[in-house]
């Protein structure tokens, strides 16, 4: 159980931080320019959406708002060209209808 619970929360961590796999000091950093394109954009907004409210409280408590995240990165997302993006038909992932 605790072990669900690290990962739910590393989960949470990734989606609104930054994991580097280098030694560094975290204090120095106060802002990252990451080039993210639209489908990488359009998983994050899916991901904060189906957080739940002990997920969103965690987010607020450590990096702040996670509905204003999803606010801002959504006028960047409907900035973007969404032109390439095409439905992905998995042949293992069958619709149930």
């Amino acid at each position: 159980m605790l072990d669900f619970i690290l990962k739910k929360h590393l989960l949470c961590d990734i989606i609104i931080g930054v994991v580097f796999k280098t030694p560094m000091s975290f204090e120095s950093i106060v802002e990252c320019s990451i080039p993210l394109n639209v489908q990488e954009i359009g998983v994050i907004l899916a991901a904060l959406q189906l957080l739940e409210h002990d997920d969103e409280n965690h987010i607020a408590k450590a990096y702040g708002s996670a509905p204003s995240l999803y606010n801002r990165l959504k006028e960047i997302y409907d900035q973007m060209d969404h032109s390439n993006l095409e439905p992905q038909h998995d042949p293992i992932c069958e619709p149930s209808f």
